[in-house]
């Protein structure tokens, strides 16, 4: 498997960004655009394609694709009205047009939150979920036509009710598009005591277009790097080289940004290696 990672783990190399990456070993990455304060979403249209496609060039200019991006998130939520949510769509569809320019073929989101992550406690749940198909169906439709697939992302919050891969699988046959698929969170599984991160693989393996990698506690969602927490890397390794997926070991943890930059880079480096060692690359 291509190993990835996100964006933003090489933010502070600048302009050498991707001919770091590659000199680190890294080939893929997943691009963020999860700040919907970002410069991105405030320029003109004109300057948005103009660094999307100078982006793409910089990367491919040293081997590095585009598997995916990170599509809005926004921390605190804010999907609780329907301007909201009208917000986020617009938000989303521009995200959706900047996968298409730098040939992402994915596009990872969250379910909308229009009662935040406590829905289940409210008996919110009938109401989040219809929310979520209306808004899904109508993102889902714009990706096709733009080639790239909406990947729903399960989430660690208990209280939430799409937050299991299970659910997921739920929102993905409802919605019934080719261009809707899932990334799959593998410290999202692990904070669910109830579930195996092997056995969610195995069962939504068929509809995965993305992952997203790290470690945790079991309790908290930490994004720590793999074996750093107790997710049991070595049989996650094993199930993974038996699967085909679409997509690459992608981390979404990075080294910690305090770091000297030699030992960031050394830490960088020792999560490719990590990734290799387990999927026997």
């Amino acid at each position: 498997m291509k190993v990835g990672i996100v964006s933003r783990a090489f933010d502070r190399f600048g302009e050498a960004r991707y001919e770091k990456m590659k000199e680190l070993g890294f080939s893929a990455v997943d691009f963020s655009m999860a700040n919907t304060k970002d410069s991105l979403y405030l320029c003109s249209d004109e300057d948005f394609c103009r660094q999307l496609r100078l982006e793409k060039k910089h990367a491919h200019k040293y081997g590095i694709e585009f598997t995916q991006i990170h599509g809005p998130w926004r921390v605190p939520i804010k999907d609780f009205t329907e301007e909201d949510r009208a917000e986020r769509m617009e938000k989303m569809k521009k995200a959706v047009r900047a996968a298409a320019i730098l040939g992402a073929g994915a596009m990872v989101i969250h379910p909308i939150m229009p009662f935040g992550i406590f829905d289940v406690e409210k008996q919110k749940t009938e109401e989040t979920w219809a929310l979520n198909l209306t808004f899904m169906r109508e993102l889902v439709a714009y990706g096709a036509e733009h080639g790239v697939t909406v990947c729903l992302e399960n989430m660690p919050f208990a209280t939430f009710s799409i937050s299991k891969p299970e659910q997921i699988l739920q929102m993905i046959d409802a919605v019934e598009n080719e261009y809707f698929k899932m990334c799959l969170d593998m410290g999202h599984v692990n904070v669910f005591p109830e579930l195996s991160l092997v056995d969610e693989l195995k069962r939504c393996q068929g509809v995965i277009r993305a992952l997203h990698v790290h470690d945790n506690n079991g309790k908290s969602d930490n994004h720590a790097l793999p074996y750093f927490g107790t997710v049991d890397w070595e049989t996650v390794g094993e199930t993974l080289a038996n699967m085909d997926l679409p997509c690459p070991f992608s981390y979404e943890t990075a080294p910690p940004a305090r770091l000297p930059l030699p030992i960031y880079e050394t830490y960088l480096k020792s999560m490719v290696d990590i990734a290799r060692e387990i999927t026997k690359a």
